[in-house]
């Protein structure tokens, strides 16, 4: 697999203008007779499931701002603020259940682990070092 962008960049460089089914075929085979790039693997299962877990997490917070964003829209009604409310509260649950889930698999897992501790070493990642404590 390559990235879209190498191969849009290496058609400007060839001045490539061409822009059929069968030019665009030739460029990437040409591309990867001379670039020879690194075969793509499918990442491991452990990194696919902390990926999903993230995923999840972040559809979760959402739908919590989407949900505290509702409560203070100026709705009256009692029912309808203690839905919201009940909604808010369940989703903060998930949230935790979802943060301690990807901590475990974390910390169950030396290779993940290992990249976490060293991806946290860098300094411009703030927001990394606030999530080592999922």
């Amino acid at each position: 697999m390559v990235n879209p962008a190498r191969i849009k960049a290496y058609a400007a460089r060839r001045l490539r203008r061409n822009k059929t089914d069968k030019a665009d075929a030739e460029l990437i085979a040409y591309y990867c007779l001379k670039e020879n790039p690194a075969l793509w693997s499918p990442p491991a299962p452990d990194f696919r499931d902390l990926q999903a877990m993230e995923r999840y997490l972040e559809d979760q917070l959402a739908m919590l701002r989407q949900e505290q964003n509702r409560l203070e829209s100026g709705v009256e009604a009692i029912w309808v603020i203690g839905e919201f409310e009940k909604h808010i509260q369940f989703l903060k649950e998930r949230i935790l259940e979802t943060k301690k889930a990807m901590q475990d698999l974390i910390n169950t897992n030396t290779r993940l682990k290992r990249q976490l501790d060293l991806l946290v070493t860098f300094p411009g990642l703030v927001n990394l070092r606030q999530r080592k404590s999922w």
